[in-house]
């Protein structure tokens, strides 16, 4: 089962971008700190982990289909909001 804490990062980032069940992937069904989902044209990974951070600050990764993959530790809920919003408003 996944954290309380990763479903609620799940959660409202789901309500503040327009995502539809099938881009919601979870590669990782052993990690309960770790969710993630995928551009509408799948052609973008994201994996968010709590694993090991502060409450509310998180491990993202990018995974781009043609680009050098992009890496943030312990980044901030706003922080991780700035990164993905032009992902998610294109």
């Amino acid at each position: 089962m996944k954290t309380k804490e990763i479903i609620e990062i799940a959660d409202y980032l789901t309500s503040k971008f327009t995502l539809y069940k099938n881009q919601i992937v979870d590669f990782w069904d052993a990690d309960n700190c770790a969710f993630g989902f995928s551009t509408e044209d799948k052609s973008i990974l994201i994996y968010i982990s709590t694993f090991n951070r502060k409450i509310n600050h998180y491990y993202l990764e990018i995974d781009y289909q043609n680009a050098d993959n992009e890496i943030f530790e312990n980044i901030s809920c706003n922080d991780l909001m700035k990164i993905l919003q032009p992902i998610f408003e294109k």
